[in-house]
């Protein structure tokens, strides 16, 4: 996981040498998204993020009438029910990678299980193979004594 340090040299968490405290709640969700999810999606989500709240900064800047106001809050609204259902598909993804993992680590239980029996089978075959050079030895010795 990547940490956000609010820097202003880095343009994704600062603008016009501000801070992202100072704007609105929807371009903090997009900065921040970045710090929710794995290294994986980091750069993607990041690239995404930063375009967003950038276009989230020009609405709020450029807003003077109610129109443009009502505009930011649609976007508000829509980018806040995006990041959710982006949020909620990593989570549904991270649980369908968790269940794959119970599955992977089942399946290697079995077949640890099978290797065991296996190598309990040719110890098996071992041991049976060493007793059986055992009785020809003992019975070349008693061939040996015989004669």
């Amino acid at each position: 996981m990547e940490m956000l340090h609010m820097t202003e040299d880095d343009p994704s968490t600062s603008f016009a040498g501000k801070p992202l405290q100072n704007y609105p709640v929807p371009i903090l969700f997009m900065a921040l998204a970045d710090t929710t999810f794995s290294d994986g999606n980091v750069r993607v989500w990041r690239l995404v993020s930063t375009s967003l709240s950038l276009y989230c900064k020009i609405r709020y800047i450029s807003y003077s009438t109610n129109v443009t106001r009502l505009l930011l809050l649609y976007d508000y609204y829509y980018y806040y029910y995006y990041y959710y259902y982006y949020y909620y598909y990593y989570y549904y993804y991270y649980y369908y990678y968790y269940y794959y993992y119970y599955y992977y680590y089942y399946y290697y239980y079995y077949y640890y299980y099978y290797y065991y029996y296996y190598f309990y089978y040719y110890y098996y075959y071992y041991y049976y193979y060493y007793y059986y050079y055992y009785y020809y030895y003992y019975y070349y010795y008693y061939y040996y004594y015989y004669y």
